[in-house]
């Protein structure tokens, strides 16, 4: 062996050893090799001693088209090879070799002479890391065959030694990595201990403290609504205006008869002086008198209430005038309210399904949507004893709040969301408390 050929050999083995990538490592198989020996084409078929040969590269082209027939047909050849007798060793392969049906394409997808070459692991004799498979015009020398087979053991070596780093690597990240979910599976399990406050959210209204109802005071329709809705009014001012006509004509015919009564009397006082018998009726004609001004009195009265005042200064709390008019009510049924501006507090609907043990005096954090980024601190005044059906169709509690004493009190009738803060509970508990409970009603527990 001259020295140049020792040189380019040395040349080929630095490049498999270099190789950093099993992309680069194939390429070179299949491409450098020809510095060692010429050839057209080469074939590298993966693929162990217990398993079929796979075409995986091939010489001059980046990617191995599956879909071509000239690789159909060497992965056949090589599983036919593969189970033959000299599938083992390195030999020279020609058509005889092979059945008709594959024999008869040999012109169309190979040259004229080809090498089969095991790459069989010099460390691990029973261990093979697939077959190449060269193709030349020119017929192989028995020097060109040793070169080959030294070749063949130089790239079954680095193709196992690439095989085994990656196992390697991927054991120590794999252990890595089950060393990281360890540790993070400790600390998570003790930040489950972690004491927080257990808290809610539900939605939540500030509402007037005991405003004053303002219900009508008979049986009739209303004419209008004198104020409008958040008007500030004071003591005496009109409120609501009923239609009075049907009180007005009452009014007057109790005045009509009252002045007839009262003519009746006088007559037959004036008669008396005259006439001793007519005193007889005196005391009858009397009662008649006070009878009809007492119906009188009746009809002034509830002609005064169809025009309802207020009682007190304050806030109208009324959501659309223009709904009343025209529209009959009852004795004692619920127009509007009059509200304190002064005097408000928090109204939350606590969900059944969040609710949490509250004591009076509990915190309270109140959000306005007008206003999210800032909150109002309260604490819990009550909460109902059960629960009631919310405008949503949802079952919730009740719970009125107190608020301490802000800069700036908040306008009635603003909605936002409460934040009641309950006890000390483990992290575990405020983090599955409700597929807890969800678990327990589906099961029964």
């Amino acid at each position: 062996m001259s020295k140049p050929t020792h040189a380019v050999l040395i040349q080929f083995e630095q490049q498999l050893r270099q190789a950093e990538s099993d992309a680069q490592l194939h390429y070179v198989i299949v491409n450098q090799l020809r510095q060692v020996v010429a050839y057209e084409q080469a074939f590298w078929f993966s693929g162990r001693e217990s398993e079929k040969p796979k075409l995986a590269a091939l010489s001059d082209l980046s990617q191995v088209d599956r879909t071509s027939p000239m690789v159909a047909w060497l992965e056949r050849c090589a599983i036919n090879r593969h189970q033959s007798n000299q599938g083992r060793v390195v030999h020279v392969i020609t058509p005889s070799d092979f059945p008709e049906s594959l024999a008869a394409d040999w012109s169309n997808f190979s040259m004229t002479h080809a090498i089969w070459l095991p790459l069989w692991v010099p460390s691990e004799p029973t261990r093979r890391e697939g077959v190449l498979w060269i193709n030349r015009q020119q017929p192989f020398q028995e020097s060109e065959q040793a070169l080959l087979a030294h070749c063949a053991q130089a790239i079954a070596h680095a193709l196992f030694a690439r095989r085994k780093c990656q196992l390697r690597v991927g054991l120590n990240q794999t252990l890595k990595r089950t060393r990281f979910f360890q540790l993070a599976l400790v600390g998570l399990g003790a930040a489950m201990w972690i004491p927080v406050p257990q808290t809610v959210l539900a939605p939540a209204e500030v509402v007037a403290i005991d405003p004053v109802v303002i219900t009508s005071p008979l049986n009739a329709v209303v004419e209008s609504i004198v104020v409008q809705p958040n008007q500030s009014i004071q003591a005496g001012e009109a409120l609501v205006q009923f239609d009075s006509r049907e009180w007005q004509s009452e009014r007057d015919i109790a005045e009509q008869a009252l002045l007839v009564a009262q003519a009746q009397l006088r007559t037959a006082q004036q008669s008396g002086l005259m006439d001793a018998r007519h005193n007889a009726r005196l005391a009858e004609l009397e009662a008649e008198v006070q009878l009809k001004q007492s119906q009188q009195d009746l009809a002034q009265n509830r002609f005064e209430k169809t025009r309802v005042l207020a009682p007190s200064a304050g806030l109208v709390l009324l959501n659309d005038p223009a709904q009343w008019r025209g529209k009959p009510v009852s004795v004692g049924e619920r127009i509007l309210e009059l509200a304190d501006p002064n005097q408000v507090q928090i109204r939350i609907l606590l969900p059944v399904a969040d609710a949490i043990a509250m004591q009076p005096g509990t915190p309270v954090s109140l959000f306005l949507n007008v206003n999210p980024l800032s909150a109002y601190d309260a604490k819990v005044r009550h909460a109902t004893f059960e629960p009631e059906l919310t405008p949503e169709g949802i079952l919730a509690y009740r719970v009125l709040a107190d608020l301490l004493v802000p800069d700036q009190l908040p306008r009635i009738g603003l909605r936002g969301t409460a934040k009641l803060y309950g006890e000390q509970v483990s992290l575990f508990y405020y983090l599955f408390r409700r597929p807890i409970t969800t678990v327990r009603q589906t099961l029964g527990w």
